[in-house]
């Protein structure tokens, strides 16, 4: 496809590169689903599953039938059980958010 999937972990030197200075990096794991015991990651649990619900088909859809050469109806049923699995609680879904935090330099 000629393209990377690897542009959170390269951002940082990309942003380095640009001229910032003091690049720092700060990884978050968020919940997916209303899981989690702590009632604030219950609530980010809650709405990060909404936006995978809404996002999924797509994020999916070009890659799985333009790259992978399935079906559209193919990508529907699988995601279909995809949205079934992270609705499940007893599946502590999760997915890591990276925040880079830099500054110009003076």
């Amino acid at each position: 496809m000629g393209k990377s999937f690897s542009i959170a972990e390269d951002m940082p030197a990309l942003i380095a590169r640009a001229g910032f200075v003091d690049v720092a990096v700060k990884k978050y794991k968020w919940p997916v689903g209303p899981w989690s015991s702590d009632a604030k990651l219950k609530e980010l649990g809650r709405w990060n599953l909404r936006n995978w619900e809404e996002g999924m088909e797509g994020w999916a859809l070009a890659l799985y039938t333009r790259v992978l050469g399935w079906s559209y109806d193919e990508v529907m049923r699988w995601l279909k059980e995809v949205r079934a699995a992270l609705r499940d609680r007893n599946q502590h879904v999760y997915h890591e958010v990276s925040v880079v935090y830099a500054r110009k330099p003076e």
